[in-house]
């Protein structure tokens, strides 16, 4: 069954909108090479290509997933701590191996043939008794994960098969997951695999299509996700501006602790990351619903943690406040009319879901595409137009950003910290 909405989704998700070929992964002969194990990436499940599984279940949690960081090689480390834990059933069940098993079987029926709790344990048991100290000289028996051959999947001294996933290093699997974790754990640093083509990575596909980036090989914001080790430009590091935020907060004595932050449309969601990652109780607000999927994928956001919706039609309705507000790079928008609400109207809404502290900054007249759109919009007047349309007690000037390095002449556009004294809620920390 498919997620609702997803429908949808994947007809924005397959349309055309890059410059550069989204199609599907691309067939040839299958080329063999060694391949190191930390470019392999978790790939496909019970038969299903990752992009389809991804879709059916909504486990984003396998994309861009380094094996030696999956829960095969986590179960077989555990294993190895102490072996006498594969007949405690609890501990079993507590296991990220455990839950994928649990998880495929409910969506397809089975694990490597099993369809009981009991036969899924067992299945569990069995590869952990793979691994080389427990399997005894001859190593592992394929027969013991499940005992018949299953479709697709390569048998024992037959190469991994993985896609080249395109402007990376990294290799998506196919197949062979079970072989690379326990390759991994006797030590091995490369493995032998056939390369059946290529392809984008799930979560590539998905930067490919957003918004912000309209297709351009670039990255919005940053995202650990290994498979963008190639050339993938940075918009907005985030990085700089964040620094200067947390270091206000930290000075006014300002933690998370349980406190509520809200950033106004977060593309990726690399500050409700980071925001959370501070103790905050985290949200976010996108109207590219592709550009939240991808905050799911890339930084592991919790489905519903980011809503779905503009700017101005979740203000307008919005009855909800925050300690903290992030309204970044936004205003100008409306300023130059390339949306409907007035931008004097929008920041009233902002200033009234805001209970302390409004991070700000927008597009300045110094910057080339803005100088003959935002005549006038120098920090001073920025700073002047905040005191004469909001009810914050202080302002204050944080400094600049830096993506002016990725685009001459453009962004250094100056942060505010707009501040309501006695707004911070206590901490519940």
């Amino acid at each position: 069954m498919r997620l609702p909405g997803f429908d949808r989704f994947r007809h924005r998700l397959l349309r055309k909108r890059s410059e550069h070929s989204l199609r599907p992964e691309t067939y040839g002969a299958p080329r063999r090479e060694r391949v190191p194990v930390d470019a392999l990436l978790v790939g496909s499940q019970a038969g299903r290509p990752l992009e389809r599984w991804v879709e059916e279940t909504g486990e984003e949690s396998r994309a861009s997933l380094r094996l030696i960081d999956s829960p095969y090689v986590s179960f077989l480390r555990s294993v190895r701590d102490d072996p006498a834990r594969l007949d405690d059933a609890t501990f079993l069940r507590g296991t990220d191996y455990y839950r994928m098993a649990r998880r495929c079987a409910d969506h397809t029926g089975k694990w490597f043939g099993a369809h009981e709790e009991a036969g899924i344990l067992e299945r569990v048991r069995a590869f952990g008794r793979m691994l080389p100290e427990l399997a005894g000289a001859h190593g592992p028996e394929r027969a013991e994960l499940g005992g018949e051959r299953v479709q697709g999947r390569t048998a024992r001294g037959e190469p991994l098969q993985v896609f080249a996933l395109r402007d990376s290093r990294c290799r998506e699997l196919q197949d062979g997951h079970h072989r690379v974790a326990l390759a991994v754990m006797a030590d091995e640093v490369d493995v032998d695999a056939a390369v059946l083509g290529e392809k984008w990575s799930y979560l590539q596909r998905l930067v490919l299509q957003g918004v912000q980036t309209r297709g351009r090989k670039e990255l919005y914001q940053p995202l650990p996700a290994p498979e963008f080790d190639g050339d993938w430009p940075l918009v907005r590091r985030c990085t700089d501006r964040f620094a200067m935020l947390q270091r206000f907060l930290r000075e006014r004595g300002i933690d998370g602790g349980g406190r509520r932050s809200l950033d106004l449309a977060s593309s990726y969601g690399w500050f409700v990351r980071a925001f959370a990652d501070l103790g905050f109780d985290a949200n976010g607000v996108e109207r590219d619903e592709i550009a939240v999927a991808v905050g799911r994928a890339g930084y592991r956001l919790p489905p519903g943690r980011v809503q779905v919706a503009s700017v101005e039609r979740f203000l307008r309705g919005n009855q909800e406040r925050f300690d903290v507000v992030l309204f970044l790079s936004i205003l100008h928008h409306f300023v130059i009319g390339r949306e409907s609400a007035p931008a004097e109207e929008l920041i009233r809404h902002v200033d009234r879901a805001c209970t302390g502290v409004l991070f700000f900054d927008t597009g300045e007249e110094h910057e080339a595409w803005m100088r003959d759109k935002l005549p006038g919009w120098t920090p001073d007047f920025i700073e002047r137009w905040l005191r004469d349309h909001t009810t914050f007690d202080e302002i204050v000037r944080l400094g600049r950003d830096e993506d002016v390095e990725s685009f001459p002449g453009n962004y250094a556009r100056t942060l505010f910290a707009c501040v309501r004294k006695g707004g911070i809620s206590p901490s519940s920390g």
